[in-house]
């Protein structure tokens, strides 16, 4: 009776110091020589900074409740996404970040907040339009960035911004309707048309390949979200289909105007990119949130291959994947047979049956970190990935992210077998909530991929 009791403070006492030691969320079994099962727990493989382990949350309802008891009047607010971290991402081989955005008046408070954007975004390039400054005295710099270029005009104007320390960019020439940089090997474009004006024969010059145009348009056309196409839209991408430009649009996303007068969303905001034989530069957007005073909402605009990163926290943790559960038994099940099971001490037993499991556990389980790591990222995927920093391929790029495809699609379909609802669903719940299905969605899509314009 006596050894019963103590097995049965043993293991009640394990399970709590495993669950604290191992710092981890999602609990399993595991059974030892005598059939006896161990509770412990498994990390969570969600984004770092977030857990779904259900002791939190009672113990973040606990704190919250007695909050509410000491402060009755007090109501938590929602958790803001704003203050969010934008997701990281690796630049591989040349590649290029623009900020777009039609401010309606560039007023030093917009110049401040298009700062902000700029720090928190990494950007290279800032193509404003409708700065509405019309004198050289006028303040129109912004803390970071050189001034490159600029168009004076009380109603319109347009001005480009590239980063302090970028040595290769140079102003080539301004049109009536652009104004024409190369940073390196990329030409950019900065267009502004008013609606009023109309577009020419030419619509916007030519250019060698990589080119990418961005700006405000001012034309209709169904490629890009409007119910039917006037004479500029037609213009432009008729244009554009002769040149060979692929128009970067996403329709899950937002506009980049949104009306005030109407209450509706539109797309005059528009990025094209040049290809060669059907390949261009891996490109995508985002459209950020709304823009104070100004009905246009700014855009970020990726050029480039760019791959995301995830940064852990600097951490060890269990590897349980690549955990050798025979070798663990059979260690365990040495060290167990030693500990005596009289003229001993239930906190010494106690201490050695931890000792044990922590000895084979070190012995059979790997740990550590990865400070900095592209998930999915396999041997085929590294080899191409090295192949394109190498030589700056494109049709490699294209492996590439096929590359990474099949292995994010692989990793997928192996996380959907895996889950069920016979004895937990606390896996099915947490990837949910990784998914965003049982949250509010965030007021930023997602960024696309690019699409080409069908020629005519």
């Amino acid at each position: 009776m006596g050894d019963e009791r103590l097995n049965h403070l043993m293991l009640m006492s394990v399970e709590k110091e495993l669950v604290k030691s191992f710092d981890l969320d999602e609990l399993t079994t595991l059974h030892t020589c005598d059939h006896t099962t161990i509770l412990f727990s498994i990390k969570y493989p969600g984004p770092p900074g977030e857990t779904n382990d259900p002791t939190n949350r009672l113990n973040s309802e606990r704190r919250r409740l007695r909050a509410k008891s000491r402060n009755p009047s007090h109501s938590p607010q929602p958790e803001s996404r704003s203050n969010k971290q934008p997701q990281e991402h690796l630049a591989v081989g040349p590649a290029l970040r623009i900020l777009q955005l039609n401010a309606e008046g560039l007023s030093a408070a917009k110049r401040s907040l298009i700062e902000v954007l700029a720090s928190q975004h990494s950007i290279d390039v800032i193509c404003l339009q409708e700065t509405h400054i019309g004198t050289e005295e006028a303040g129109r710099y912004i803390d970071g960035f050189d001034l490159l270029c600029y168009t004076l005009h009380t109603k319109h104007g347009r001005a480009t911004y590239v980063r302090t320390n970028i040595a290769e960019a140079n102003h080539l020439t301004t049109t009536n309707f652009s104004e024409i940089i190369s940073i390196g090997g990329f030409h950019i474009v900065n267009v502004y048309k008013p609606p009023s004006a109309n577009w020419d024969q030419q619509v916007l010059p030519t250019l060698p390949h990589p080119a990418i145009y961005v700006g405000d348009f001012n034309s209709h056309h169904p490629d890009w979200g409007y119910p039917a196409a006037d004479n500029d839209g037609e213009a432009l991408s008729d244009w554009a289909s002769r040149n060979y430009l692929a128009l970067i649009h996403d329709p899950k996303q937002r506009g980049t105007f949104h009306s005030a007068r109407w209450n509706k969303d539109y797309c005059p905001d528009l990025c094209w990119v040049s290809s060669v034989n059907g390949t261009l530069y891996p490109t995508q957007i985002l459209i950020l949130d709304d823009s104070p005073h100004s009905q246009h909402r700014p855009s970020l605009i990726h050029i480039g291959l760019h791959l995301p990163i995830i940064n852990s926290p600097r951490k060890m943790r269990w590897n349980f994947r690549k955990a050798n559960w025979m070798k663990y038994s059979e260690a365990l099940d040495r060290s167990i047979v030693t500990i005596p099971l009289q003229n001993i001490t239930v906190d010494e037993a106690y201490n050695r049956f931890c000792g044990a499991i922590y000895k084979a556990a070190h012995t059979a389980i790997p740990r550590g970190y990865r400070p900095l790591y592209v998930p999915c990222l396999d041997g085929e995927s590294a080899a191409h990935l090295q192949a394109y920093e190498t030589s700056g391929d494109p049709e490699i790029a294209d492996h590439l992210i096929e590359s990474l495809t099949t292995a994010r699609r692989k990793k997928w379909e192996e996380t959907v077998a895996e889950l069920t609802f016979t004895h937990s669903s606390r896996k099915c719940w947490s990837l949910i909530r990784c998914l965003g299905a049982a949250q509010k969605p965030p007021t930023q899509s997602r960024p696309t991929d690019y699409c080409k314009s069908r020629p005519r």
